[in-house]
């Protein structure tokens, strides 16, 4: 994934921090889909964008 910033690598992680972070009281399980549209609107740039949010989010 190194220089590929348009992709998200879908794994426990990033499931964890969308769902805790955009979807906490969502009762019924997510979609990747419905996840990684999200991170859409940064277009070519979705990884580095979801990067920032994931280490800049204060409860982390």
């Amino acid at each position: 994934m190194l220089g590929r910033y348009d992709r998200i690598g879908l794994d426990t992680v990033f499931r964890g921090f969308v769902k805790e972070k955009y979807f906490p009281k969502a009762r019924k399980p997510l979609t990747d889909k419905r996840m990684l549209k999200i991170y859409d609107k940064w277009g070519e740039w979705r990884a580095l964008a979801y990067w920032f949010d994931l280490w800049y989010s204060p409860e982390r």
